[in-house]
């Protein structure tokens, strides 16, 4: 029994061996996989700002604001989505760069198109792209 210990010991002492290529996969899949939820949340995110949108071109009112505050106001909410979504961009291609396939980027690329849609189609496009710049 003492010799199935020891060879056992041994078995697992190695097993417990730091492991820096295994450590930097994992570390490159959390990595991946918390872009992925970021990802998720910039659509989601999208959904409600298209929401408000919708509501606004409907006529619905908002805290008493005026049409056309109303107009800058949807518009600096998809100007601030799209900073966001250039800043996830950036890190799904890290991920890709890597290997990694990011769920949901091709809606997130929708979105990013959508948005600016809705930006054009407020004809607000002076307004959005200094504020795209910041």
């Amino acid at each position: 029994m003492s010799r199935d210990a020891l060879l056992t010991a041994k078995k697992r002492l190695s097993e417990f061996e730091l492991d820096e290529s295994l450590m930097l996969a994992h570390a490159e899949a959390m990595f991946c996989r918390d872009c992925e939820e970021h990802v998720q949340h910039g659509v989601e995110a999208f959904s409600w700002v298209e929401l408000v949108a919708h509501q606004a071109e409907r006529g619905e009112r908002f805290s008493n604001l005026s049409v056309d505050e109303l107009r800058l106001v949807v518009a600096q909410l998809f100007v601030d989505w799209l900073k966001r979504a250039r800043q996830a961009k950036g890190w799904v291609d890290k991920c890709t760069g890597i290997g990694f396939t990011i769920e949901n980027t091709s809606k997130l690329l929708a979105c990013i198109d959508s948005a600016h849609d809705w930006i054009e189609s407020y004809d607000l496009q002076v307004i959005a792209s200094r504020s795209f710049e910041d």
